[in-house]
């Protein structure tokens, strides 16, 4: 900056535009219970390696937010 001083830059909110939304909610509340319920100490305690145990995590949190993937009953 020139001067040491800061550029202000002004941003119209109205203008904003996120065209690739994603939450990250569900999966996030879920690995808080996951760490509360110490299933990853669980499993170290068990010898599970470190990459067993994040995909063993990656898998609980998938299936606990879309169940639905999971195998699907027919309808009707």
């Amino acid at each position: 900056m020139p001067n040491g001083e800061d550029e202000i830059q002004s941003i119209s909110t109205s203008n904003i535009r996120n065209k690739d939304v994603r939450e990250i909610g569900a999966e996030w509340i879920s690995y808080q219970a996951i760490d509360q319920l110490r299933i990853a100490q669980f499993l170290e305690s068990e010898w599970w390696g470190e990459d067993e145990i994040k995909l063993a995590l990656s898998h609980i949190i998938s299936w606990v937010v879309y169940p639905a993937s999971d195998l699907k009953k027919p309808v009707g």
